[in-house]
């Protein structure tokens, strides 16, 4: 199977630590090894679907795609994950502002001073994190915050006393017995807290969170969440009633057509509840074709102009331009490249390494079935239509306490998934009549055209088409 837009549909596949077990993450979730070609070769949703993490070693593949590639040599400490671990002997001084790439949280340990930039710090960071930006204040100071809406998440377990939600949460576990053998997870706090919680994009509105097992399973623990998330709205007055239902579990044509896991069943289970009046917001949704964003912490994160592409689609661009520029024009010379970069780039940082390798990957599969160029093109593209909704350099809250947040330096669309989702909350809020069309519409002829650098600093100009929420509202509120 051969389609061009499929190779640009993964928000992140990174097959780094690929000498262990094959785990997977789409959209948080942990997924079989058997969706693993469905998931690499998706259909016609370019770069919409949720963050997916590949570490793999595992033979499926012939030739093995690792033969011959090296572990990467990494130089530079940008983007990389320092949440919940020690990093008192690492020197970020020379990271300056770009600290704020960083992941971390209130267990990471930080060294001494002397090996801190001086432009910030990670308080800082984490409290200027909290805000969600685009005017969200704003409008949450004019009283527009989703109060008298009531949303839904479906996502793993997590903890319902955390100050971020407690007050406005309703907590429902799916499938109690089976929790029990799963832990409770910060994903699903994450996407709680970007939708509504306190420092969230709605945090008026009423949230109904449906917890399901990471059981590898998340197409089929997602419909029962949906059936019992029915099941209540029958129940519940016609005030209360779900209007906005968002699952950070993206879904794609080929996994739907050979119902691989259960996708078609989901899309159908999806339908029933567009049908019932409630919009589903999932990365590769029908009607809405989103991708993510950020604006460094230090910034005027109310100010459209000081948002940047999305780190994910930001690097793999970088790295085409890299190929280009090394003239490397062939399969084997690309390959060739990718494992010099490896090795010999002197500013190699963690994402990049995921991303150079996921490209050797995604050679292997493609080099015999498509067209080099098209191919290259294709992972080069940074979907400048799509609608761009904050992804990177996000604050949400953390299950380590009640009180623990944790800083997400690197994002993908399973957090750009309840930011959409809150909007459309706030909108109907001013509007509660709307429908999904008139909230999609809104959306995207209200958005703020940006300008971009793509394919590093000297890279050529593009533009993105950045979510606009006053813009959004005042044209709801006519």
């Amino acid at each position: 199977m051969t389609c061009l837009n499929s190779f640009v549909i993964l928000d992140m596949i990174s097959a780094r630590n690929r000498r262990g077990t094959i785990r997977i993450l789409y959209g948080g979730f942990e997924l079989k090894k058997t969706l693993v070609p469905i998931l690499i070769v998706l259909g016609l949703l370019a770069g919409s679907l949720s963050t997916i993490v590949l570490a793999l070693r595992s033979g499926s593949v012939s030739p093995d795609p690792w033969e011959g590639v090296p572990l990467p040599k990494i130089k530079s400490q940008k983007w990389a994950d320092w949440a919940g671990k020690d990093a008192s002997a690492v020197d970020f001084s020379g990271l300056g502002a770009l600290l704020a790439t960083v992941t971390f949280d209130g267990a990471t340990k930080w060294p001494g001073s002397d090996m801190m930039p001086r432009e910030v710090t990670p308080e800082e960071i984490l409290g200027q994190g909290r805000y969600l930006g685009l005017g969200l204040r704003g409008l949450h100071e004019k009283g527009i915050t989703g109060e008298g809406v009531s949303v839904a998440i479906i996502d793993k377990p997590l903890s319902p006393s955390h100050e971020a939600f407690r007050d406005n949460i309703t907590y429902i576990d799916v499938n109690p017995e089976m929790s029990k053998e799963f832990p409770s997870d910060s994903h699903g706090a994450a996407c709680a807290g970007i939708l509504a919680g306190k420092d969230g994009v709605a945090p008026g509105a009423r949230l109904y969170y449906f917890a399901v097992p990471d059981d590898g399973q998340p197409y089929l623990r997602c419909i029962e969440a949906l059936e019992k998330l029915m099941e209540l709205q029958e129940e519940l007055p016609e005030e209360n009633k779900i209007r906005v239902l968002s699952v950070s579990l993206g879904l794609d044509l080929q996994a739907v057509k050979d119902n691989t896991g259960g996708a078609a069943d989901w899309l159908e289970a999806i339908s029933r509840a567009k049908k019932a009046g409630i919009i589903v917001v999932y990365p590769g949704m029908s009607g809405l074709q989103y991708t993510g964003a950020g604006c460094l912490p230090g910034k005027d994160r109310d100010d459209p102009n000081q948002y940047d592409l999305w780190s994910w689609a930001a690097v793999k661009a970088e790295i085409v331009a890299q190929l280009d520029a090394a003239k490397a024009n062939t399969w084997h010379k690309a390959r060739q490249e990718l494992i010099r970069l490896l090795t010999e780039d002197p500013s190699l940082d963690p994402l990049k390494a995921d991303a150079i390798e996921t490209f050797i990957y995604l050679i292997s599969l493609y080099r015999g079935s498509t067209v080099y160029k098209e191919w290259k093109e294709a992972m080069a593209d940074t979907l400048p239509e799509a609608l761009a909704v904050p992804a990177d350099f996000l604050t949400v809250p953390s299950l380590t306490s009640d009180d623990a947040y944790a800083y997400l330096g690197a994002g993908g669309t399973n957090w750009s998934t309840p930011y959409l989702a809150g909007l459309m909350a706030l909108g109907l809020q001013v509007r509660p009549d709307a429908t999904a069309e008139d909230l999609y519409g809104a959306l995207k002829e209200t958005a703020t055209t940006v300008r971009v650098t793509v394919g590093g600093p000297s890279g050529r100009q593009s533009t993105m088409k950045l979510v606009n929420p006053p813009a959004f509202i005042d044209r709801l509120a006519r």
